[in-house]
C-alpha cells in the first residue's frame, strides 16, 4: 500500500490504521503532524532538562535512551523550526546508545512534561556530530499528542548537579534469545542473565518508553521512514514479564496514529528502557516485537482498559541496567477525595459535578483555565476539561454521558466522593508566554467541547469570541452562563451559536436581534469564513483560535485557518471522539 500524497503516514501505519477500522480518523490527524518545529514546540523543548530517544546500534538493535541534565539545564540547544543539537554527551558511558549516534542516522525523540502532562514526538535525522559529544538534529516529522494514561510526575533537580559516570558492575552477561547475539561490553553496565531479575521493576511499571523504526535503507529520502520513541502508560500489569526472555504490554485505545505499531508491521525491532523513579536506574531492553490483533478478551475491560492489541517482545540481546541513569527526585501525584458538592443538568445528556474538599482536609490546589483534572474511577483514569472559573473554592467538571467513566459519573449522588489527581495540562490563552503579541481570542466548540471554553471566558483578560456550534438548543450547555460572562466582563466577550439542527424555536431565536451580551445564532455549520470574520469584529491583528470538539469538526477548520495566512502557532487544539 502506497502511502497517499500529502499524507504524513507510512505503509505500515495506514495498514493498522485501516485493519483497526480508524482510517478515517486518523487521516485528519495526519493534519496535526508537521515537517518542522512550531514557535510552542520550539519553546517546550527548550524548557526540557530531559528526553528519551530511539535509535539503533552499529549491529542494527534498536534501544531507547534518557538523555538528561542532572542540574536541570536544557538538554536541547540551538532550537529552530528545522533542526535542533541534542546534549547526547550526557548519555552515560554504559548506555546502550552511547556514541552510536552518527550522522545520517534516523532517530525519534519524544519530550513530555509529567506535570502538564504534555507530550511532543519528533522524528529527525542525525545532520552533524559535534566535537564535544553532542549532535546536531534535522527535524522530520513532529506531533504534539494528548495527555491520555499518563502518570504525573514531579521532578527537582539534583541539588549538587552531580554528574558523571554510574557505578556498577563491569560485567557483561548474554541474555540468550532467539539468534543468541551477545551485545557489545559496556563498561560499568549491569547486565541481567534473565528477564526474571527484574521482574519486579517490569510488572510494577506504570510508564515505559519504546523505540521503532520504519527500516530506512540507504538512499531512502522519505521523512516518513524514519524512527520513532514512544512511552506507554497504565496501570501496573499493563507490561509484564512472560518468560526469561519475553515480555508482553497491552495497548490500548490511544491517538489512532498507530505510529509503533506501524512501525513494527514493517520492521519488528524494538527498544525498551523501563525506569526505577526511586534509585534513577535504567533497564535497557532490545528485542524483535510481533502484534496480536486479537488478543484474548479483546474489548473487554474487567475494570481496567479496553486492551485492543497485545504486543510480545522477544528480547535479543543483553538487558542493560544503567545505574543513575534518570537524574534528580521524582514523585508520582497522589490522589485525593473529592466529595460532589453539587450536580447540574447542563442540557440533555450533559451534567456538571462541583466537587469541593471533603472537610478536615486540605484545601483545593489551584489551577489555570483551559487544564483539565484526571478522574478515577473502577481502575480507569479518565481526565476531564474543568469548567468552572479559577479560585473557586471548587473544581467543576462538565461530563456527557458516554462511555463507562462518564456513565459511573452520572450515577453518583451528592455527598458522595471520588478520588481525583491534581489538575495538569497547558490549553489556551493561559499558556501564553509573557509579551505574547496575540491581542484577541476565539474560542471554537462543539458540544460538550465548550466546556474548558467556559473557564477561560471566565478568565478573559483581552478581547473574546466564544464560537459554539451545536445541534439545536436541547444540546446546548453554558448558554445562559456564558450570557453572564458576557454581560460583566471587564473585556469584550462576544457569544456565537452555530445550530446544524435547528427547531422551530432555535429558528425564530436566530432571527431575533441579539444584544452585545447574548447570543448571535446562525442556522448553519460553521465556516472558516465565518472564524475570520469573528476575529475581525474583535479587531483582531494576531488572534489566537483554541478548538475542542471532535476531529472531524476541528481538523478543517484548522487547516482552512492556515490556509487563510493564520500561523499554525495561534491555532490551539483539544480533540475527542
Amino acid at each position: 500500500m502506497a502511502p497517499p500524497i500529502g499524507t504524513t503516514y507510512h505503509e505500515g501505519e495506514l495498514a493498522v490504521q485501516a485493519k483497526m477500522g480508524v482510517a478515517h480518523t486518523a487521516a485528519f490527524r495526519s493534519g496535526h503532524q508537521k515537517t518542522f518545529l512550531s514557535k510552542p514546540v520550539q519553546e517546550f523543548f527548550a524548557e526540557r532538562p530531559f528526553v528519551m530517544i530511539a535509535a539503533h546500534d552499529a549491529e542494527g538493535s534498536m534501544w531507547c535512551s534518557m538523555v538528561a541534565t542532572s542540574d536541570g539545564t536544557p538538554c536541547l540547544s540551538d532550537i529552530s523550526a528545522d533542526s535542533l543539537v541534542l546534549k547526547a554527551s550526557t548519555l552515560r558511558p554504559n548506555d546502550a546508545l552511547s556514541g552510536a549516534l552518527v550522522v545520517g542516522m534516523e532517530v525519534g525523540l519524544i519530550g513530555i512534561d509529567f506535570v502538564t502532562r504534555s507530550r511532543v514526538r519528533v522524528n529527525c535525522t542525525v545532520a552533524s556530530a559535534l566535537a564535544n559529544g553532542d549532535v546536531e538534529l534535522a527535524v522530520e516529522i513532529c506531533a504534539s499528542h494528548c495527555p491520555q494514561y499518563i502518570t504525573q510526575r514531579f521532578w527537582r533537580a539534583d541539588a549538587a548537579g552531580t554528574s558523571g559516570e554510574a557505578k556498577g558492575d563491569e560485567a557483561s552477561a548474554r541474555l540468550t534469545g532467539p539468534r543468541g547475539a551477545p551485545a557489545r561490553f559496556r563498561p560499568n553496565a549491569r547486565t541481567v542473565s534473565s528477564l526474571e531479575d527484574v521482574r519486579g521493576l517490569i510488572d510494577g511499571s506504570d510508564t515505559f518508553f519504546i523505540g521503532s523504526r520504519y527500516g530506512r535503507k540507504p538512499g531512502d529520502g522519505d521523512a516518513r521512514h524514519g524512527a520513532d520513541a514512544s512511552n506507554r502508560c497504565g496501570s501496573p500489569g499493563f507490561v509484564r514479564v512472560t518468560g526469561r526472555d519475553t515480555l508482553a504490554f497491552d495497548n490500548y485505545n490511544g491517538n489512532q496514529m498507530y505510529s509503533t505499531l506501524g512501525n513494527i508491521v514493517k520492521d519488528p525491532r524494538v527498544g525498551l528502557t523501563f525506569l526505577d523513579w526511586s534509585t534513577g536506574d535504567a533497564v535497557q531492553v532490545s528485542g524483535t516485537a510481533v502484534i496480536d490483533f486479537a488478543p484474548a478478551g479483546q474489548g473487554k475491560e474487567d475494570g481496567g482498559e479496553r486492551v485492543l492489541q497485545v504486543v510480545t517482545v522477544r528480547v535479543t540481546s543483553v538487558v542493560v541496567r544503567v545505574p543513575e541513569a534518570v537524574p534528580g527526585t521524582w514523585t508520582k501525584a497522589q490522589s485525593r477525595p473529592l466529595v460532589l458538592s453539587r450536580k447540574v443538568q447542563e442540557a440533555e445528556g450533559t451534567a456538571s459535578f462541583y466537587l469541593e474538599a471533603p472537610p478536615n482536609t486540605p484545601p483545593l490546589a489551584p489551577f489555570k483555565s483551559g487544564q483539565h483534572m484526571p478522574v478515577l474511577v473502577g481502575g480507569l483514569n479518565r481526565s476531564y476539561s474543568l469548567s468552572g472559573p479559577p479560585g473557586a473554592k471548587y473544581y467543576r467538571i462538565s461530563v456527557k454521558n458516554i462511555g463507562k467513566v462518564s456513565s459511573a459519573l452520572h450515577e453518583l449522588e451528592e455527598g458522595e466522593e471520588v478520588e481525583s489527581l491534581p489538575p495538569a495540562g497547558s490549553f489556551g490563552p493561559a499558556s501564553l508566554k509573557p509579551g505574547s503579541d496575540v491581542d484577541a481570542v476565539v474560542l471554537v466548540a462543539a458540544g460538550v467541547g465548550i466546556t474548558p471554553m467556559v473557564s477561560m471566558a471566565h478568565a478573559a483578560t483581552m478581547p473574546t469570541a466564544v464560537v459554539h456550534a451545536v445541534r439545536n438548543g436541547k444540546q446546548w450547555p453554558f448558554r445562559g452562563e456564558l450570557q453572564e460572562i458576557s454581560a460583566r466582563a471587564g473585556v469584550p466577550v462576544r457569544l456565537r451559536a452555530f445550530l446544524s439542527g435547528p427547531t422551530e424555536q432555535d429558528l425564530a431565536a436566530a432571527e431575533a436581534t441579539a444584544g452585545e451580551a447574548e447570543w448571535k445564532i446562525a442556522a448553519k455549520r460553521v465556516g472558516v469564513e465565518d472564524l475570520l470574520e469573528i476575529a475581525k469584529d474583535l479587531g483582531a491583528s494576531r488572534p489566537l483560535f483554541c478548538f475542542c470538539g471532535p476531529l472531524p469538526f476541528s481538523a478543517p477548520l484548522q487547516a482552512a485557518l492556515e490556509d487563510a495566512g493564520i500561523p499554525a502557532a495561534n491555532i490551539k487544539s483539544e480533540s475527542f471522539g
